[in-house]
């Protein structure tokens, strides 16, 4: 009996087991169960009020990678950054903690302080155009709604403590391919924490076009944005040889962001480039390196298949930017030339010229009629011991 019972219990055991596997083999396989939402930052910063106050002053802003060693004292305190409104000192990215890095061991307190004594407005820049894919991954990480707040948190908390004036956005390439969508929520939220310490917000942007990410609300967020009027052509494509930053391209700018997006004037800043792309030995040049060659190149856009802004090209677009934009800006200070050639000065010349149409005049020391073409200065008229030419090889004061 014993013996019969176990075999009906192994049969009962075994039809079960059979049932089971029909079950499991024929049944419908369960949904799969979708993420789960990313959640909310829990982080909240207590911001105050906007006490930010615009600047509608005619802005030269300039770009500044920092010296790769050292602390930059030596190298601040032999500037003259009296020509200038602002300066964004570049880049700076965030680790994978969302603490900012960059500034290779620069002494910011000192350099705050001594552009701040200059009457210069002192400004980080974020991101920059070539991004390794390790620091795309941090910013695709913090700017997500779970880690956004407190990212911005310390942004701001790192201005206040460098008192600096501000932050220019530098989100370009490949990280908005990354970011999208979580792009405007980042400016608006960094605005808002800006503002309630009373900094301001900038934007680096393309001339004639935008990145989809960028929304008119982004825009909007922005105090003044300065507009890269340069690259249309360079390394990207050797067989489109070529001017990359051509006085035509100013105006395309203009009509894109002033009449296509709607942008007021008041908040567009027409940038420059102080370098160059050599199409014949694929790379990029410096102005400083440029007329380095032959000075008389400053005076010229391109010289072999080197291209570039002269000085003349130089006073032309900063007429035009004193029309119908808000200021100028230029990529970057550590390009230009630091004699009389200088680029930045031309600028600042036109720009104290006046509601003028300005011209180039050469220094006559020898007052043989024949201007130095070392030493243009910019006019509405002609200065004393300058001439309109500059045609003098050796101006030797005459003893």
């Amino acid at each position: 009996m014993r013996g019969f019972r176990n075999k009906f219990y192994f049969f009962k055991g075994f039809v079960g087991f059979v049932l089971l596997v029909v079950l499991v083999c024929c049944s419908k396989p369960e949904a799969p169960i979708p993420p789960e939402p990313t959640k909310q930052s829990e982080f909240k910063a207590d911001y105050g009020p906007d006490i930010y106050e615009p600047d509608n002053s005619f802005k030269v802003v300039g770009y500044l990678t920092l010296p790769g060693s050292g602390n930059g004292r030596s190298y601040l305190m032999e500037q003259d950054f009296s020509r200038m409104t602002h300066l964004n000192l570049s880049f700076l990215n965030p680790n994978s903690q969302g603490e900012l890095m960059g500034l290779n061991n620069f002494d910011l307190e000192f350099a705050v302080d001594y552009l701040h004594k200059n009457d210069v407005k002192v400004f980080i820049s974020l991101a920059g155009g070539l991004i390794r894919e390790s620091t795309l991954a941090n910013w695709k990480r913090l700017l997500a709604s779970d880690k956004r707040s407190e990212f911005i948190f310390k942004i701001s908390q790192y201005v206040q403590k460098n008192n600096l004036d501000g932050v220019d956005v530098d989100l370009e390439n490949n990280i908005f391919n990354e970011v999208g969508n979580l792009y405007e929520p980042f400016v608006l939220e960094l605005r808002r924490a800006l503002h309630s310490y009373g900094k301001a917000i900038s934007a680096a942007m393309y001339p004639i076009s935008v990145h989809s990410a960028v929304t008119d609300k982004a825009i909007d967020a922005f105090d003044f944005i300065n507009v890269m009027v340069y690259n249309l052509r360079g390394l990207w494509n050797l067989n489109n040889v070529g001017p990359h930053s051509p006085f035509s391209m100013v105006g395309d700018s203009y009509d894109f962001w002033a009449k296509t997006k709607g942008v007021s004037p008041k908040k567009l800043i027409l940038g420059m480039p102080f370098y160059g792309w050599d199409f014949a030995r694929e790379k990029s040049s410096t102005y400083a390196q440029i007329i380095s060659l032959n000075p008389l190149n400053a005076y010229t856009d391109n010289v072999e298949k080197i291209y570039y802004n002269g000085i003349p090209t130089i006073v032309q677009k900063v007429q035009y930017a004193k029309e119908h934009f808000s200021g100028v800006m230029f990529w970057q200070y550590r390009h230009d030339s630091a004699d009389e050639l200088s680029l930045l000065s031309a600028i600042s010349q036109t720009i104290d010229a006046g509601d003028c149409e300005v011209m180039l005049f050469y220094r006559d020391q020898d007052a043989d009629g024949l201007g130095d073409p070392l030493g243009p200065k910019v006019s509405c008229q002609q200065p004393d011991g300058y001439v309109a030419n500059r045609e003098d090889d050796n101006d030797n004061v005459k003893v």
